[in-house]
C-alpha cells in the first residue's frame, strides 16, 4: 500500500510541475540549472547575427550551439526548405556553409539529436532561421585600355647598345586591366626586347618594338628602332683576290673584295663591266664587298669595283670567258651571232679563241649547204635565199673540252635583180610578159647588153603554178619545165611573154618565182615577186602620221570577188584608239570631220560614202593595223572582210624629206618649190605634185600667201589648201614671217607625189637677229605700199638698241621710180609728199607730230626694179643709226598658172587659181577672162562643160568665162590628144569688175607618169599607167580592192564588157541575157545591154563570163561598141595585117575588127612582130586599148 501511494503522489507532483511549466514563460538560467530548458542557438560563424538576406552566388557559414554549454553532442543535421534555392555544405557538422543559388525564401533547420547534459536527458534540440535569397548585383563594367604612351617612339642605336623602353601612361585611368606585354620581330630582328622593356640592338637595320595591352583590347604602342653599324675605321684600299678569273659561257661566280684594314668601313661599291656582251656583274645585295659575275659570250672583259674616288679604292678584275667568238670584219650586218648576205656574196667569218679554247684546232660546218657553204678557213658563200647555221668547233689544248659557236646566216635575194610583178587575186592569172622590159633594165645596170632568154623558172607548189599559153581555167596550156624562154620571138622557141602564173585559190601573201637570165655566157639570177591578195581583203599603206582615204571601188571589187554582186554598204569594227580612228569628211586637224560608230553604214553609192572615209593613224600607231568590216551586197548577202593598213615608221633622226630655212627677225623667208621637190624625190622617189601644211604656232610666226610686207598679203596659208610645185596657188608664193625673236620654228607638211604617193616632212626655220637697219617692202608698178612703224622699231632695236623715237629721210625716190607720200588719199587729186626735213615719229607725244605709219610709197606705173630710200633714225636716248628702206617693184603681170597632167588625162582650170593670180595685180576683183590663144590641135582641145569622152563644146577665143557665172572658168577643161607629150600654153586676158585688164598665160605640161596615182602595182607596166589612171578618173575601172590594179592579170569577158559600158555610157538594160550570166550579178546589166546593142552574142545560149578574154575577141567587142555608138570606121588595109607574122591565125569573124583597130593605131602587136590573136589580153592591155579609143 505504501508503495502504491508513493507512486500516485509522485505522478501528481510531476503533473503539477508540467502544468506550471506550460503556464509560465521560461526564463534563461545559468548553465546546469536544472530548472532551465536548453535550446539550440544559430549564429554566424565567427560571431554575429544571422543575416536575413543573401545574394545569389554569395555564401555564409552558420554555427549551431546549445544554449547550455554543459550539453554535449555531435550529431548535428542541417536541412533547408527549398533546396533549389541554396546549396548546403557540411550538413552533419556543427557548422554549415550556405550558398545562394536562386532568389526566394528559405528556412534553415538544425537538429542536435544526441544532446545530453544536466538540463537535458538526451532529447533532440532544434532551431530554425529564415533567409531571403535575392538576385546578385550586376557585375561591375569592364573598362578597356584605349591608349598606351611610351617614353620613346623612335630610337637609333649602334649594334650592341641597349636602352630601356618604358610605358609612361595607360589610358583611361579607370581601365580595369592596365597590364601590358613587350614583343619584337623575332630573334633575327635588328633589335629585340625583354619582358622588362630593355631593348638590345643586334643587327644593322630597323626593327619595331611593341607594347600590347593585356586586356584583349588590341591597343598597342610602337617604337621604331634604327640600328646602325658600330663605328669602324675607314677603308684605305680594296683589291680582288685573285686579280683574274676564267669562266665558261653561261656560268656565274661570286667574287669578293679584300679590304685594308680588314675591318675597314666600305659603305657601298659601284660594280661595272667594260663589255657586258662578254661579262656582266651584279652587286651582292646586303654585302657591298661581293658581286656575281656571269660569262655571256667568249672574250675578255674587265670588271671594276669602285668604293671611292682614290685609285686605292678602285679594283679591277680581268675576266676571260672561254670559247669561240665569231666576227665578220668586212660585213656591217653582223649582229651578235647573225649575219646577212646577198645571194652569191662571199664573206669571211673570223674565229677568235679565248681561255681554255685557246690553242685548239678549229673546224667549220654548215647545216644547209644549199643555202650557204663554208670553207675550212671560214669563207662563207651565199648560195640560195634562206637561213643556214654555220657551226665552228675547237678543242682545248688538253683535248678534254670541246667549244662550239654558231652563226645564223640569212641569205637574201639581190634586190637589184628583184622584179615586182604587182598583185593578183588568189586563183587569178597574171602574165609574165611585163618582166621583159624590167629584165632589160637589170641587164643594163649590170653592164650586159641585154637578155636573150630565161631559165630556171620555178615557184613553190603551195603558192601556185606556172603555165605556158594559159587561156582560162578550162585551158591552162602547158606546164613549165627547164626550157629556155626567149624574150623575143624565135622560130620554134618558147616565148617568155606567153608565160603565166596562177596562184592557188587558198593562197595569199607573197609568191616568189625564181629565174636566171642569160646573155651569152653571162647571167644573173633573181626573183619575180607577186603579191597575192585573198578574196574580200582591202589593203592600203601610208606614212606614219599621214591619213589615208578609202576608195569605194576597192570594197566594191572585193565584194564582187566574194559574192558575185555589187556592194551596197559596209559597217566597220572600230580600231583601238592606240591605232587610230575612222572619220568621215576629214580634211585636216582644222576640219577633222565626224567620227563613225560601229553601226554607221558607209555606202558605195550614197551618203555617207566610202570615198569620204579616212583612217587617221595615232601617234603610237603600230606598223600594221587590221580593221574588220561587214559588207552587204545588193542581194542583202553579207560577208566579213579586213582592211589592212601598213603604216610606215617614223623616228627622231634627220629625215631627208625635211626642208630647212633661216630668217632674220622681222623679215620673211620665201619658200622655194625646188626645195620641196627635192624632198619629195628623197622621200618617195617621184616628182612633187603639191603639198599641204599643218597649222603654225602663233608664237613661232605666220605663213602667208603672196606676202607684201607690213601686214599686206593675199591670205594665210591653211591646212586644207593644196600648194603646187607647178600650178597655183604655188609653193613659191608662200612666205614665213617669224613672231619670235630667235629660236627655231617647226611645222609638218604632207607632200603628194605625181604618182599619188604621199609622205610627211617637217619645215625647220632658224630665226636669227633682225636685219641691221633694213626695212623691206614689195609692191607692183602703179601700186601703193604703206609703211609700218613696227618695221622701223625692229631696225632700231637691231642697230642702236632701245626704243625708236623718230626717223628722218636722207633723200627721196626719183620721180620715175615713184613718190613717197604722207597721209595719202587716193580719192583726192592732191596729196602731201614726204620731205627730208620732217621728223616722222613712232608715236606722237603732242599734236602736230607726223607718224611713220602715215607714210606710203606709190610706185610709178611704168617703173619696175628696186627703190632705196636712206634714212637716219634716233632712239629715245638720242642714239643715232642709219638705215635704208628697200622697195621691190614688180610688173603687174599675173603669175603664170602652171598645171601638169599625163597624156589623155583631162585637167580642169580653176577660177580660184586665176582669181588669186589676177587679183594680185588688179585693183579690183576679177570678173571674167577671155581666151586670147588656144592649144594647137595636135596637142589637144580645150572644152567647156567636159564630163567625159564625147561630151562638152570646144572653147573659143573672145568668149567671156566668168569667175562667178555662166559659162564658168571652172567648166574649162583641157583634154590632151592621145599620145601627146609636151607643153601647152593658153593665153588669156583677165578683166576686173571695174574693167581693169591684165594679160596672163596658163602653162600645161603633158608628160607620161612613171607611176600610178591610184595603184601601187604598176611598176612593170609603166606604158599603161596613163591609161589606167585615166580610166579610173572616169569611173571605168575600180581596181582590185586593195590599192592595186593587177595589170598583168588576164581580164575576164564579163569585166571587159562592163568596162565598155562604163566607158561609152551604155546603160538601161537589165534582166536575162545568157543562161550562164546571173541576172543579179554585178556584170549582169552590162552584159544584157551589150547583147541588146549587138556588141556580144556568145553562142546564143552561153556567154562564158568568167573565161579569160582573147585579144581578137576584145577587138571585136570594141569595134562593135564603136558601131553601136555611131562610129562606123572603114576596114584596115591588108598590108596593115600582113606585117604581123601570125596574121593568118586571126579568125574570120574577127579579121575586120582587128584590121580597123590596127589601122587606127590602137593595136601595135607585142613588139616581136606578132598580134597573138588567140592569146589572152591582160588588164593593162585592155585599159590601154579602151583609153586609146576614148581619147580619139
Amino acid at each position: 500500500m505504501k508503495h502504491g501511494f508513493l507512486r500516485r503522489f509522485g505522478a501528481l507532483t510531476l503533473a503539477l510541475a508540467l502544468a506550471l511549466t506550460l503556464a509560465v514563460t521560461p526564463a534563461w538560467a545559468a548553465d546546469g540549472d536544472p530548472g532551465t530548458t536548453p535550446t539550440l542557438i544559430i549564429t554566424k560563424d565567427g560571431g554575429g547575427a544571422v543575416p536575413t538576406e543573401l545574394k545569389v552566388g554569395e555564401s555564409v557559414t552558420l554555427e549551431a550551439s546549445p544554449s547550455d554549454s554543459t550539453i554535449t553532442g555531435s550529431a548535428y543535421e542541417w536541412t533547408a526548405g527549398g533546396t533549389d534555392k541554396v546549396e548546403l555544405s557540411g550538413t552533419n557538422t556543427k557548422t554549415v556553409t550556405v550558398t545562394a543559388k536562386s532568389a526566394g525564401d528559405v528556412t534553415l533547420t538544425v537538429t542536435l539529436t544526441n544532446a545530453s547534459g544536466p538540463t537535458n536527458s538526451g532529447s533532440p534540440l532544434t532551431a530554425s532561421c529564415s533567409l531571403k535569397i535575392v538576385p546578385a548585383d550586376p557585375p561591375p563594367a569592364d573598362v578597356k585600355v584605349t591608349s598606351i604612351t611610351l617614353n620613346e617612339t623612335t630610337k637609333t642605336l649602334k649594334v650592341g647598345e641597349t636602352f630601356e623602353l618604358k610605358v609612361t601612361k595607360v589610358e583611361p585611368d579607370n581601365a580595369t586591366n592596365k597590364n601590358y606585354s613587350w614583343s619584337d620581330e623575332g630573334a633575327n630582328a635588328a633589335a629585340t626586347v625583354d619582358a622588362n622593356g630593355v631593348v638590345t640592338a643586334r643587327n644593322v637595320g630597323t626593327a619595331t618594338i611593341t607594347a600590347t595591352a593585356a586586356d584583349g583590347s588590341g591597343v598597342t604602342a610602337t617604337c621604331k628602332v634604327t640600328v646602325v653599324a658600330a663605328d669602324k675605321p675607314a677603308a684605305t684600299k680594296i683589291e680582288f683576290m685573285p686579280p683574274a678569273e676564267r669562266l665558261a659561257k653561261g656560268d656565274t661566280k661570286n667574287v669578293s673584295l679584300a679590304v685594308t684594314p680588314v675591318d675597314g668601313e666600305v659603305a657601298s661599291v659601284e660594280w661595272t663591266s667594260d663589255n657586258e656582251k662578254i661579262v656582266t656583274v651584279s652587286g651582292g645585295g646586303n654585302n657591298p664587298l661581293s658581286a656575281t659575275i656571269k660569262g655571256v659570250s667568249p672574250g675578255t672583259a674587265t670588271v671594276t669595283a669602285k668604293a671611292g674616288e682614290s685609285d686605292a679604292l678602285t679594283a679591277k678584275l680581268t675576266v676571260t670567258v672561254s670559247g669561240i667568238a665569231l666576227s665578220c670584219p668586212n660585213n656591217d650586218t653582223m649582229t651578235g651571232e647573225a649575219v646577212t648576205l646577198v645571194k652569191n656574196q662571199k664573206d669571211t667569218l673570223v674565229a677568235t679563241l679565248y681561255g681554255d679554247a685557246k690553242g685548239g684546232t678549229v673546224t667549220w660546218e654548215c647545216d644547209k649547204r644549199a643555202v650557204a657553204d663554208v670553207s675550212a678557213t671560214g669563207v662563207v658563200t651565199a648560195k640560195a635565199v634562206g637561213t643556214a647555221t654555220i657551226t665552228v668547233k675547237a678543242k682545248s689544248a688538253d683535248g678534254k673540252q670541246t667549244f662550239t659557236s654558231k652563226c645564223t646566216v640569212t641569205v637574201t635575194e639581190d634586190t637589184a635583180t628583184l622584179i615586182n610583178l604587182g598583185s593578183v587575186g588568189a586563183g587569178n592569172e597574171v602574165s609574165l610578159s611585163g618582166i621583159v622590159t624590167e629584165l632589160g633594165y637589170i641587164a643594163a645596170r649590170k653592164g650586159m647588153t641585154g637578155v636573150d632568154y630565161v631559165t630556171g623558172l620555178s615557184v613553190p607548189t603551195n603558192q601556185g603554178i606556172l603555165h605556158y599559153n594559159y587561156l582560162y581555167e578550162g585551158d591552162t596550156g602547158a606546164g613549165v619545165g627547164s626550157e629556155k624562154y626567149y624574150l623575143t620571138y624565135r622560130n620554134g622557141q618558147k616565148e617568155l611573154s606567153r608565160m603565166s602564173f596562177v596562184p592557188r585559190a587558198d593562197f595569199s601573201g607573197t609568191a616568189d618565182i625564181n629565174y636566171t637570165a642569160w646573155k651569152g655566157n653571162d647571167s644573173f639570177s633573181g626573183i619575180i615577186r607577186v603579191t597575192v591578195n585573198a578574196a574580200g581583203d582591202v589593203s592600203y599603206s601610208t606614212a606614219a602620221g599621214t591619213p589615208v582615204t578609202f576608195r569605194a571601188g576597192d570594197f566594191s571589187t572585193a565584194c564582187r570577188n566574194r559574192t558575185g554582186r555589187e556592194l551596197s554598204y559596209v559597217t566597220f569594227t572600230l580600231p583601238q584608239s592606240t591605232a587610230g580612228e575612222l572619220r568621215l569628211n576629214y580634211v585636216g586637224a582644222a576640219q577633222p570631220g565626224q567620227q563613225i560608230s560601229s553601226s554607221t553604214k558607209v555606202y558605195r553609192n550614197g551618203s555617207p560614202s566610202l570615198d569620204s572615209l579616212t583612217f587617221i593613224p595615232a601617234q603610237s600607231c603600230p606598223g600594221t593595223v587590221r580593221i574588220s568590216y561587214r559588207a552587204v551586197d545588193t542581194g542583202n548577202v553579207s560577208y566579213t572582210g579586213y582592211v589592212t593598213i601598213t603604216v610606215g615608221g617614223g623616228g627622231n633622226n634627220y629625215n631627208p624629206s625635211d626642208v630647212r630655212y633661216s630668217v632674220a627677225q622681222g623679215q620673211q623667208v620665201i619658200f622655194q618649190a625646188s626645195d620641196f621637190n627635192n624632198a619629195c624625190w628623197a622621200a618617195i622617189n617621184e616628182p612633187l605634185a603639191y603639198v599641204r601644211f599643218s597649222q603654225v604656232s602663233a608664237s613661232q610666226g605666220s605663213l602667208y600667201y603672196n606676202y607684201r610686207g607690213s601686214g599686206g598679203y593675199d591670205s594665210y596659208v591653211n591646212a586644207y589648201t593644196n600648194y603646187y610645185q607647178n600650178g597655183s596657188p604655188s609653193i613659191g608664193g608662200i612666205s614665213f614671217v617669224p613672231s619670235a625673236a630667235s629660236g627655231q620654228a617647226a611645222f609638218s607638211y604632207t607632200g603628194y607625189g605625181t604618182g599619188g604617193t604621199t609622205y610627211t616632212g617637217v619645215v625647220y626655220i632658224d630665226i636669227g637677229g633682225t636685219s641691221q637697219r633694213g626695212v623691206q617692202y614689195n609692191t607692183f608698178s602703179g601700186k601703193l605700199v604703206n609703211f609700218s612703224a613696227y618695221d622701223f622699231v625692229n631696225a632700231c632695236s637691231s642697230a642702236a638698241g632701245g626704243t625708236l623715237n623718230y626717223i628722218q629721210f636722207s633723200s627721196l625716190p626719183n620721180s620715175n621710180e615713184g613718190t613717197l607720200y604722207y597721209n595719202y588719199n587716193s580719192s583726192t587729186s592732191w596729196n602731201t609728199q614726204a620731205s627730208t626735213w620732217t621728223y616722222y615719229y613712232r608715236t606722237t607725244s603732242y599734236s602736230g607730230q607726223n607718224l611713220i605709219g602715215g607714210l606710203s610709197f606709190l610706185a610709178n606705173k611704168n617703173f619696175t626694179g628696186t627703190v632705196q630710200i636712206p634714212f637716219t633714225g634716233y632712239n629715245t636716248n638720242n642714239v643715232r643709226f642709219e638705215g635704208v628702206v628697200t622697195i621691190q617693184v614688180s610688173a603687174p603681170t599675173p603669175n603664170d598658172v602652171n598645171l601638169s597632167t599625163s597624156p589623155s588625162t583631162p585637167v580642169r582650170l580653176s577660177s580660184s587659181t586665176l582669181r588669186s593670180v589676177c587679183n594680185a595685180v588688179l585693183d579690183q576683183e576679177l570678173s571674167y577672162i577671155q581666151l586670147t590663144s588656144l592649144p594647137n590641135s595636135a596637142a589637144g582641145q580645150l572644152y567647156s562643160n567636159y564630163n567625159g569622152a564625147g561630151s562638152g563644146t570646144q572653147a573659143v577665143t573672145g568668149t567671156r568665162y566668168y569667175r562667178s557665172g555662166t559659162p564658168s572658168i571652172d567648166q574649162l577643161t583641157f583634154v590632151p590628144r592621145n599620145g601627146y607629150q609636151g607643153s601647152v600654153t593658153i593665153g588669156y586676158t583677165g578683166v576686173s569688175v571695174g574693167g581693169q585688164q591684165v594679160s596672163g598665160r596658163i602653162n600645161i605640161q603633158v608628160s607620161s607618169s612613171t607611176s600610178s596615182r591610184y595603184f601601187s602595182d604598176m611598176g612593170a607596166y609603166r606604158w599603161a599607167v596613163d591609161a589606167v589612171d585615166y580610166l579610173y578618173q572616169n569611173g571605168v575601172i575600180e581596181g582590185m580592192g586593195n590599192g592595186t590594179f593587177a595589170p598583168g592579170q588576164s581580164i575576164r569577158r564579163c569585166d571587159f564588157v562592163l568596162m565598155l559600158c562604163r566607158a561609152f555610157n551604155l546603160t538601161g538594160e537589165s534582166g536575162y541575157s545568157f543562161a550562164d550570166v546571173p541576172v543579179n550579178s554585178y556584170y549582169g546589166p552590162a552584159v544584157a545591154t551589150a547583147k541588146r546593142l549587138g556588141i556580144v552574142s556568145g553562142d546564143g545560149a552561153s556567154f562564158w563570163p568568167s573565161k579569160n578574154l582573147s585579144r581578137q575577141d576584145a577587138m571585136v567587142m570594141l569595134n562593135n561598141t564603136l558601131k553601136a555608138t555611131g562610129h562606123n570606121l572603114s576596114n584596115g588595109l591588108t598590108a596593115d595585117l600582113e606585117k604581123f607574122v601570125d596574121h593568118q591565125q586571126i579568125s574570120g569573124y574577127a579579121r575586120s575588127s582587128v584590121g580597123i583597130l590596127v589601122h587606127l593605131g590602137a593595136v601595135q602587136g607585142d613588139g616581136n612582130g606578132r598580134l597573138r590573136p588567140w592569146g589572152t589580153i591582160n588588164r593593162a592591155e585592155a585599159a590601154k586599148l579602151i583609153q586609146f579609143i576614148m581619147a580619139m
